[in-house]
């Protein structure tokens, strides 16, 4: 977290925590979108002549 602290300029350690949190929390709701919709590509079957 020091690493991610100084890349980020940030002056106290609880700034940085706070931020990876949010970021967690955004990817993981993007992360649930993607795989919900690859899951419905996935499930219908290809048409004939498609590539």
């Amino acid at each position: 977290m020091k690493l991610i602290q100084g890349i980020l300029r940030h002056g106290a350690l609880s700034t940085t925590e706070r931020y990876v949190k949010r970021l967690s929390e955004d990817l993981r709701g993007t992360v649930e979108l993607l795989s919900s919709d690859a899951s419905k590509i996935n499930s219908h079957p290809k048409e004939k002549g498609s590539a």
